[in-house]
């Protein structure tokens, strides 16, 4: 995360979240790391998005802190010490919503912290449902490397307790009304394919009343990321396999010209 902006700008819109992360704790400007933390860890964010925002796009800063009239920025995030805290934020967020709906957003592969908030606070504002979901962000541990996929498909293995633990926390709050989740990328791993793994006909429907954990689960671009990982390893072994046949066609592959064994 960059730093957080001290003062707001004529025009912007907010989004305010809440976050539940298996990452670790790092500098109180970048908040959570890609990086496995102890245990479940909880944080307040609220984005400010400028007058100026494309639809579909995230106007990243191009300093720091940022210009909150030209940039997506923060203001005064929060980590929290306890579960207790992070209850009363979300209890005070579900109390301004008409019909106390919750929209999860669990990010994909190759996601920064940032990126992760900025994305979905860009997604809750272009569409339109800032006065009607309370936002909550699931962030597990990822690299943000194009090559990192093992790690981030680790990471999600090493989440999935958690998530699934938190998800029947909400679920069992008198307040609120439904819960939706959208899971993008590698992030639909948690989900076990179409929602089974949420209550959706599966696993988290047992253990309350027979209800369902989540009322509404949405994949985009479900786990991608892994087939573009093995697009660019199997581009790199071409560039390999190209670099040793120009290798061999040179003739320097031996005294006699021809070509190593490998």
């Amino acid at each position: 995360m960059r730093e957080p902006v001290a003062a707001r700008a004529p025009g912007t819109s907010e989004v305010e979240m809440l976050v539940a992360t298996t990452r670790m704790r790092t500098t109180p400007a970048e908040m959570f790391s890609g990086f496995r933390g102890p245990a479940l860890d909880f944080a307040n964010i609220v984005v400010s998005i400028p007058p100026v925002h494309q639809p579909g796009n995230v106007e990243y800063p191009h300093q720091i802190p940022g210009d909150p009239a030209t940039d997506f920025v923060t203001l005064s995030p929060t980590r929290y010490n306890d579960r207790a805290q992070a209850l009363a934020t979300f209890r005070r967020l579900v109390r301004t919503t008409p019909k106390k709906q919750v929209l999860v957003f669990v990010h994909g592969f190759n996601n920064r912290f940032e990126d992760a908030v900025f994305r979905f606070a860009q997604f809750v504002h272009d569409s339109g449902v800032e006065a009607q979901v309370v936002p909550v962000l699931f962030a597990w541990p990822s690299k943000a490397r194009v090559l990192a996929y093992g790690y981030d498909r680790e990471s999600v293995e090493y989440s999935r307790d958690e998530l699934e633990s938190g998800l029947r926390f909400l679920a069992r709050d008198p307040e609120v009304g439904e819960i939706t989740v959208l899971a993008h990328s590698l992030g639909s791993l948690f989900g076990g394919n179409s929602g089974g793994g949420f209550g959706l006909g599966g696993g988290l429907g047992g253990g309350l009343g027979g209800g369902e954990v989540v009322n509404n689960y949405y994949e985009a671009a479900p786990d991608a990321a892994g087939q573009h990982a093995q697009d660019v390893l199997q581009d790199q072994d071409q560039d390999q396999d190209d670099a040793q046949d120009a290798f061999d066609d040179s003739g320097s592959g031996g005294d006699d010209g021809g070509s190593y064994d490998t």
